[in-house]
């Protein structure tokens, strides 16, 4: 079937009329199921506050947990594995604690444009030095 450009403009007229379902329209469907649930059933009412009450209890606990770990050893807990702090103050309480970090740090990265340019206002005698500090020898 061949489509004219009527037909095509109204397709695209149809397209852009659909209803569209926005988050705030969703976030308020939600909320008002779980009133309804809640209305129509209050022993699921009492059940859901006392689990959140739980919950908010635990949360508080767990974040003490984890600001005491990190006061005292500069360490967090990150996806169940113990890691590093990467804040400063806190490296400082690993240190403090009898913590000792030893890792060859690289040398700090270069960019080409950089080299060409320091290159290109250097004087011939200086560019081999350049060159040998960037690992290059050019003869």
């Amino acid at each position: 079937m061949k489509v004219d450009s009527d037909l095509r403009a109204a397709i695209r007229a149809a397209e852009k009329a659909q209803p569209e379902i926005t988050w705030e329209t969703r976030e308020k469907a939600e909320r008002e199921a779980i009133q309804d649930l809640f209305n129509r059933i209050p022993k699921h009412k009492r059940k859901a506050q006392a689990l959140v009450n739980s919950i908010n209890r635990h949360r508080k606990e767990l974040d003490s947990c984890h600001s005491k770990l990190r006061d005292l050893f500069g360490i967090q807990l990150h996806d169940g594995k113990l890691q590093l702090h990467r804040r400063e103050e806190y490296l400082s309480n690993f240190e403090k604690a009898g913590g000792n970090l030893k890792f060859n740090e690289p040398k700090r990265r270069w960019r080409s444009e950089s080299i060409i340019a320091e290159l290109a206002a250097a004087k011939p005698a200086e560019a081999k030095a350049i060159l040998k500090r960037i690992g290059i020898i050019w003869e």
